[in-house]
């Protein structure tokens, strides 16, 4: 596979893999796992969250980590603070030791959200980007296992998109407000 450039007639973007892990308190009623606590300070347990983020460019990975740092971290933590969640045993409170790490992972088409891939809008036809996912999933689907999950986007049927409101489905690609005001196309499964 080629490590940049054009597969199968299609543009790669290069895609990386982001993990940050922290400490937070313990929220009251919260029963954790002894790996959750271990070696620190009474009241405290381990989180973290990982996800792949593409890139039409390639991205300076320290300048990158600056970023997720300085920009993406305090919306997340803010985002996930007891004022603002909904459901309170789900809140992160007073998070500290944030660690991140960046790593490039592949150049490739598509990127792996949860149960949904995303890639660019370059004004390719909805047939064009189911077409460009076939290929794509098949691709992943001949990697050694374990090497790639796709959570479901082997199965044809699963493939949706979402009305504006987000409350319904369509038929994929996934075109809803919230896509193009991204800039991206992105397929449900």
């Amino acid at each position: 596979m080629n490590k940049k450039g054009i597969i199968d007639g299609e543009q790669l973007y290069p895609i990386y893999s982001i993990t940050i892990k922290w400490t937070q308190k313990i929220l009251s009623g919260y029963n954790t796992a002894e790996w959750q606590t271990k070696g620190l300070p009474q009241g405290r347990m381990y989180n973290s969250t990982a996800f792949s983020q593409m890139y039409k460019e390639e991205q300076d990975i320290e300048e990158l980590k600056q970023k997720v740092e300085c920009e993406w971290l305090p919306n997340f933590f803010d985002v996930k603070s007891s004022k603002n969640v909904k459901n309170p045993h789900l809140a992160i409170i007073d998070p500290q030791d944030c660690e991140v790490t960046i790593s490039f992972k592949r150049y490739e088409t598509w990127c792996l959200e949860w149960f949904w891939h995303w890639t660019f809008d370059d004004g390719r036809s909805d047939e064009e980007y189911i077409r460009s996912f076939e290929k794509f999933v098949r691709r992943m689907g001949r990697l050694p296992e374990g090497e790639y999950c796709l959570m479901g986007a082997e199965d044809r049927w699963r493939w949706k998109g979402t009305t504006d409101n987000g409350k319904g489905e369509t038929c994929p690609p996934c075109r809803c407000g919230g896509c193009k005001k991204a800039g991206v196309v992105r397929i449900n499964h």
